[in-house]
Parts: structure tokens; sequence; C-alpha cells
């Protein structure tokens, strides 16, 4: 080939491969960054950036450095990056929002926000008013997490020592693993604590509570709040105002119920019924226990009672006798809940005094009563909160006497007292509280010419009382 050819087919050989070459990225050229698997729209540095969205949907990334990242609208998708950054959404919603490593602060102001916290410990605050349906994560770290007021939240702590605070009605708070503080304001809302020893507060208007696995403790506000678990472990569940229903679930666990009408279960290790040997504790406050705690019966109780029979037959013939008499019985029997009780061999006291008029005659006596002069069967039932008792057989030992114009002489008076008290209420969880009552009977029925008026207590001996 001519010189001359061949230096033309060179030069143009090689102006074809320069520009050829310069739409190829090197080999270590880097590829631009995503955020949750989407390319990156705008991008930061590794210093501290401050990155401002469009109206439109945005895909930002910070990288490294204390970024301060603005969202202006639309469904934005933002990567803090390493660093402890700002992140702030739009209120357009339908926004991602990631942390990532670094203690940062993210605020969702648009509904249906999804936020991440990510590694450290985060502050997350969610939207004022608003659609609502957010979802809050803190991630792993010790988090603060404010729902704000947008309606139906819902939360995740994560690992770590979290606090959170849900303003938001219809929210749900799931704590995670870690020592929780989790407060609910708002109505409906639902608290879970997760792993770890968990600190729960209600709201006034009732939500849910279960503090999960771990020592928790649980504090409710006003309202009737039915459903609280404590969840296993050895929890403390404080009612509050209303009627509430406290479930300890497994775990020594302590119920307080406050003011209303209330009722704790114990759950296990105890069973359905309250015994001595059951380790959960509930209150005096609490009216209905379930599997708890409670004083075994004392072997022995005291009845007193203290009354008038009247009698009278005709117009010429009437009588007064008043009484007072205690009498102690023992445990004899426990059957299918029932303790049964009968009266002991000694430990009957009192006295007695009487008068009357037969005609021109007066009569008049009094005495002491001793043991075998009044019969008692008492039973009390640990599992219908119910007691009963009967009583008979008051004898007067000794005479009175019967003074006549014409001379005078021993008189037996009657009292005809008996009676039986069925079916009362009895509280099993404070055997110290008597068992009172009164009752006006005529034992001989309707037309009866005996009228016996009496009150009673019923109280386990001092000696005995737990």
């Amino acid at each position: 080939m001519h010189s001359r050819t061949s230096l033309t087919l060179v030069t143009l050989v090689t102006a074809a491969v320069v520009p050829l070459t310069a739409l190829v990225p090197g080999a270590g050229a880097a590829a631009r960054p995503t955020c949750a698997g989407v390319r990156a729209t705008i991008v930061g540095t590794a210093g501290a950036d401050v990155l401002r969205g469009t109206t439109r949907r945005d895909v930002i990334v910070g990288l490294g450095g204390n970024d301060r990242i603005l969202g202006r609208g639309g469904a934005d998708i933002v990567c803090g990056g390493a660093g402890a950054d700002v992140i702030v959404s739009g209120t357009t919603g339908g926004a991602r929002l990631y942390g990532d490593a670094g203690n940062d602060r993210i605020t969702a102001n648009g509904g249906a926000d999804k936020v991440s916290g990510g590694l450290g410990s985060d502050e997350v605050r969610g939207a004022t008013g608003g659609a609502g349906g957010q979802q809050l994560r803190g991630g792993d770290g010790n988090d603060r997490i404010l729902t704000g007021t947008a309606r139906a939240a819902v939360v995740w702590g994560d690992l770590g020592g979290d606090r959170v605070v849900a303003d938001s009605a219809g929210a749900t708070v799931y704590g995670g693993a870690g020592h929780d503080f989790l407060t609910a304001r708002a109505g409906g809302v639902a608290i879970v604590g997760g792993d770890g020893d968990d600190e729960l507060t209600g709201a006034d208007v009732p939500g849910r509570a279960d503090g999960g696995p771990g020592d928790d403790l649980i504090v409710l506000g006003k309202g009737d709040d039915v459903k609280v678990h404590g969840g296993p472990g050895s929890d403390r569940l404080l009612g509050g105002a209303g009627n509430d229903r406290l479930d300890g679930d497994d775990g020594i666990d302590e119920c307080h119920g406050g003011p209303g009408t209330d009722t704790c279960h114990g759950g296990a290790p105890g069973g359905p019924e309250n015994s001595p040997d059951d380790p959960d504790v509930c209150a005096a406050d609490v009216e209905v226990k379930i599997s708890c705690h409670s004083e075994a019966l004392p072997p022995r109780w005291t009845l007193t009672l203290e009354g008038t029979s009247n009698y009278s037959n005709g117009t010429n013939y009437t009588s007064e006798v008043s009484w007072v008499v205690s009498v102690d019985v023992e445990q004899y029997v426990r059957q299918d809940g029932v303790t049964w009780f009968f009266t002991a061999p000694t430990g009957v006291t009192g006295s007695w005094t009487g008068f009357g008029q037969n005609g021109e005659c007066t009569i008049a006596g009094s005495g002491d009563f001793a043991d075998g002069d009044l019969g008692v069967t008492l039973s009390l039932d640990e599992v219908s909160h119910k007691y009963t008792f009967e009583w008979g057989g008051l004898v007067l030992r000794e005479p009175g006497r019967i003074s006549c114009p014409w001379g005078d002489s021993d008189y037996q008076l009657s009292t005809r007292a008996a009676d039986r008290v069925a079916y009362e209420e009895w509280n099993p969880a404070d055997l110290t509280v008597p068992l009172k009552g009164g009752r006006t009977v005529r034992p001989d029925g309707p037309d009866s010419a005996t009228v016996v008026s009496y009150s009673y207590v019923l109280a386990p001996t001092p000696e005995q009382a737990p």
C-alpha cells in the first residue's frame, strides 16, 4: 500500500474510536445512589447538606453528614444516610422517610406517611390532624415517638427503651423489645409492651393494654377498662376509676381496682379459685377476685346475738325477755368450696333479763348463759361469696319468779328464739369485716303469739383473725 494511503486510513480509524470510548463509564465510576431501591433524584454529599425537594415526587439521599432534608410535596422517598439528620415531609401524604444510622429527627406531616428511624436514638413525630393512617417505626435504639393527632397511627418502637406518646385516636402502639414507656392520651388506643419490663399508661377513654412478656406496670385512666392483660411476668395493674377487668396472666401479679366495681383475674400459677397458696395479690379495692391469694379461713368464728322475745296469750298474759349471747363455732368440714362450722364444745357466754304480767301477778328474772345453751350451724361459700347460719335452742337455765297476791314461786320464762339466715353476701378477701344484720321473726307462724327481734354479728375470733 502507498504510504500516504496508509496514513489516511489510520487517521480515520482513530477518529472513530475516540467518541465511542467517552460514552462508556470507566470501571471505577460510582453508580447513582438509591433509596428503598429507587434511583435518587437529589443526592447530598459526605458533609452536612440542606436538601430541598420539589412539589413533585422526589427521591432524596443525604449520604454522610448531619443533613437537613425538606420534602415539599409528593410521595417523596427520603434516606438520611449516616449522621444525625433532620427530615421533614410535605403535607401531601404517602412519603417514605428513612433516618438510617444516627440520632435522627423525623417529622411526618402527610397522611399515610411511613417512617423508619433506623439505627440510633431517634425522635419521630407524626402529623397533626389530616387523613391519618401513618406508620411510625423507631428502629433500633432508645427512640422517642409522638404520634400527633392524625387518626389511627400504627407505631413500632422496635429494639431499645422507647418512649411513645399516642395522641392519635384509635392508634396501635407496639413497644417491641426493651424497657418501654407507652402512654395513650387519645381514646381507643391499643398499647402493647412487648418483651421487657414496660410501663403502660392508659387514657381516660379506654382502649386496650397488654404488657407482654416481662414485669410490667400498667396504669389506667378513668372509664371501664375491660381489655387489660399483664402478659407473662410479674405485673402490677392499677385500674383507676371505672368498672375495670384486669387480667394478670402468667406470673405473680398484683391488681388494684381503684374506684368502681372491678374484677381481677390473677391467672397462673394459681387455679380459678382464690386460695392461700395462690401468690397473685388482688387488693381490697378489687370487688371480684378470681385466682387470687386469699387468707385461709380461720378455724373458729364467733356469733353474737342480741334481741328480745315478746310473748302474749290473750290480753292478760305478756312477757318480754331481752338477751345477749355469744357462741363460738369451729370448722368441721369443707366440701365443694363450702366450709361448715358447728357449735364449739365451749365458748357460750351472755346474759338475759325478763319481766311480764299475768293478771294480778308480775313476773321477773335474770340469768347467765353457759355452754350448751345455744346451737349454731354456719356455712361459708368461697365460690358464690354467700354465707348461711342457723341458730336455735336458746335455753334460760335459771327460772324467774312470779309474784302474786297469794304468794311467790319459780316461773320459767320462754324465749322461743330461733332463726335461719340464708345466702347473704360476704367478702372472703377481707375476713376482718364482720357480717352483720337484723330480723324480726315469728317462730310459730304469722299468727304466732311470740315475736323475736334480734341483730347479729359474725366475725373470726380475735385470736384467729388474719
